[in-house]
């Protein structure tokens, strides 16, 4: 079995107008609330074997909170460009091409890319996945490049609001 995780990047500063989209840094309320789906994914004995994130500085940050918080080691999370630049379509192309050792992988990234890409595998479609947060589904096959064709579950769908209510 695969386990996906894509999760939407924490909130991101939108104070300096100069600054350029990729090089926005996280918020402190952004930090803060990796901190809820953190303690959500401990809770649930989450496992990560990859982290891809994107290249952008708020969506690194996001790895680097969850990598800490899982005891995956920071240096091991890949950027990938694509995660960035992409749509759904070439992020799930990016999946398909990931080894097959890899059981548990998190994508982290920016919407509207997650939104479509997880709206390809949820069974009931969501508008818009807010910042940080995070679906979980696991498909019944060995191999990432069938995906699309395997049975699979939603694990969860998480996102801060949903925690603090």
């Amino acid at each position: 079995m695969k386990t996906l995780l894509l999760l939407r990047h924490a909130k991101a500063s939108r104070d300096d107008f100069i600054q350029r989209d990729v090089d926005r840094p996280l918020t402190p309320k952004g930090i803060t609330r990796s901190s809820i789906v953190t303690d959500h994914l401990k809770k649930h004995h989450a496992q990560v074997d990859c982290i891809v994130s994107s290249h952008a500085v708020r969506a690194l940050q996001t790895a680097q909170i969850i990598a800490h918080a899982l005891d995956y080691p920071a240096e091991g999370i890949i950027i990938e460009p694509v995660i960035y630049h992409g749509n759904a379509n070439q992020i799930e192309a990016f999946i398909f091409g990931m080894p097959d050792e890899i059981q548990n992988l998190m994508i982290v990234g920016h919407n509207p890319s997650v939104t479509h890409l997880a709206n390809f595998f949820l069974s009931a479609p969501i508008d818009w996945l807010p910042t940080s947060g995070l679906i979980s589904l696991t498909f019944i096959t060995e191999q990432w490049n069938q995906l699309s064709g395997s049975k699979s579950r939603t694990n969860f769908v998480i996102y801060p609001a949903m925690e603090l209510k």
